[in-house]
């Protein structure tokens, strides 16, 4: 994205639509009660005795997994979602055209076997 997309991109975006607003101090909203949830449940775990336990631990992985989240992705795909801000770049280089997303690829294709590997080139399992 260059610069003259950048300020494109920045002036189109309606900073003083209510519904964007709103909807967006929700999100904020919900992002710090998953920061902060997530850093209560870490530091009552790590304070007290009687919480440290084995089933306790797996919980505050699970927080501390949560929390990267809400400290990364959240902020990022809360304003993606308001002001319908999309990154070229991160389709282009990350995912195939949009388009083609249903399509299957070379991941996704049946592996051929060869005579060599024990199968009967068509794709099946070797004949016993």
């Amino acid at each position: 994205m260059n610069e003259s997309e950048c300020a494109s991109l920045l002036a189109s975006v309606q900073w003083t639509d209510p519904t964007n607003l709103v909807s967006l101090a929700v999100l904020a909203f919900i992002n710090v009660l998953v920061i902060v949830g997530n850093c209560l449940v870490i530091a009552a775990v790590l304070c007290s005795h009687k919480l440290r336990s084995v089933t306790n631990f797996f919980i505050v992985s699970l927080a501390v997994a949560d929390l990267l989240v809400g400290l990364a992705v959240l902020p990022f795909s809360a304003t993606w979602e308001v002001f319908k801000v999309e990154c070229n770049r991160f389709y282009h280089y990350t995912l195939p055209d949009r388009t083609d997303l249903c399509a299957p690829h070379e991941t996704t294709r049946p592996v051929q076997r060869t005579k060599r590997q024990g199968g009967n080139n068509d794709g099946d399992m070797p004949r016993q």
